[in-house]
């Protein structure tokens, strides 16, 4: 329901790389729209729904607006500086969604 939901917001939907996040219902949105922020991974964690934005592309509306329409809060996981796994962006999907996902986000590292 949330895949469907983030798709209607106008957010392309991608598998994410099962080297780099192996929880089982899991998914990577990224904003269609360029100026519009808003790439995270949302995913199923002990019976909680958990999103988690990429640096920069925090996008709490979109948050709120899946909490009122899921009926469920959603719990947010935040970044520390230490986590190599968004080195680069793309490690973030699989290999077959590469190039559509680096059309939408910008490598971009931590500090």
């Amino acid at each position: 329901m949330a895949k469907r939901l983030c798709a209607e917001r106008g957010y392309n939907i991608f598998t994410p790389s099962p080297v780099h996040y192996r929880a089982k219902y899991q998914f990577i949105g990224a904003s269609i729209d360029k100026k519009a922020k808003g790439v995270f991974r949302i995913w199923v964690r002990k019976d909680s729904l958990w999103i988690e934005f990429y640096p920069f592309f925090e996008n709490r509306p979109l948050k709120q607006y899946l909490e009122k329409e899921l009926g469920t809060k959603i719990l947010q996981r935040r970044h520390k500086s230490a986590m190599k796994r968004f080195k680069p962006t793309r490690k973030m999907v699989i290999a077959s969604e590469f190039d559509e996902f680096d059309l939408l986000v910008p490598t971009i590292h931590l500090p």
